[in-house]
């Protein structure tokens, strides 16, 4: 687990003996609190690499705040978690460290958080003290009476396109040329994906994992096989224009009209 709890070389300051919701006996041992943090990412180790990243980084980042305070889990109060979402709202000038083992995490906080972030924040904080709890790590978690702050509904997608621009975009993407038998797949597929994408709806993550075995015929018609987050199984109706373009992509690459079960 060095790989996890590497980040503070001090963990004096967060020995495992103090603090009045400490609990009497746990099912790991742990030195301190960065090593439990760190058995809660490792069984967090399953989800996909975007969600462990910001598992981590709302941990350390808690981790961090708690330092110059010299609190541990244990000695968190509901006053100390909600001057902690104030910090995060307004954050002081207190150093911030980096994650040195993750490039793609520069600072553990770069300004001021939206009441949806530090909602956010609240959410993962809570599982981490749920599973500190449930393995005998802590008495209570303080972060479910905590108070989750008011956010404005917003009822407006601003992540789309327009009829208008989709059109002029199909169209541009529709009318490619090609010379060679690379251009033309390149065509085929660029096709292909854009179909999928606006009929379909499904996440890139998703499609980037997908294979063509996962097209399903079931009594109600094709539908598209997805593992949606929390490795969730969910089905997703296919259209009929969604079909036409799947068997045409198949026919640019030769293949049959539909995909079989073991298509890869």
């Amino acid at each position: 687990m060095s790989n996890i709890v590497d980040f503070h070389s001090d963990t004096s300051f967060l020995p495992n003996g103090a603090g009045g919701n400490l609990a009497d006996s746990c099912v790991f041992d742990a030195a301190g609190d960065l090593e439990a943090v760190g058995f809660w990412l490792k069984s967090k180790a399953n989800k996909s690499q975007n969600t462990f990243v910001s598992y981590r980084k709302e941990a350390y980042r808690f981790l961090d705040w708690l330092r110059p305070h010299r609190l541990m889990f244990s000695q968190v109060k509901l006053n100390h978690v909600e001057a902690y979402f104030i910090w995060l709202r307004e954050p002081d000038t207190q150093p911030l460290r980096t994650i040195k083992s993750t490039p793609r995490l520069t600072k553990l906080i770069g300004g001021s958080l939206s009441a949806d972030a530090i909602n956010h924040a609240r959410t993962i904080l809570g599982q981490l003290f749920t599973f500190l709890v449930d393995a005998g790590y802590l008495k209570t978690n303080v972060f479910k009476i905590a108070s989750k702050l008011p956010v404005i509904e917003k009822n407006y997608q601003t992540r789309y396109l327009s009829l208008k621009a989709w059109a002029y975009l199909w169209s541009f993407i529709t009318e490619q040329k090609f010379t060679t038998p690379e251009e033309y797949r390149e065509v085929a597929r660029t096709r292909w994906l854009f179909a999928l994408l606006y009929h379909s709806g499904v996440r890139r993550e998703n499609i980037v994992k997908g294979v063509m075995g996962d097209f399903v015929v079931r009594d109600d018609g094709w539908v598209l096989r997805i593992v949606g987050k929390g490795r969730k199984e969910l089905f997703v109706t296919v259209s009929d224009a969604l079909l036409r373009e799947l068997v045409l992509y198949r026919e640019h690459l030769g293949l049959s009209a539909i995909p079989g079960a073991a298509d890869q």
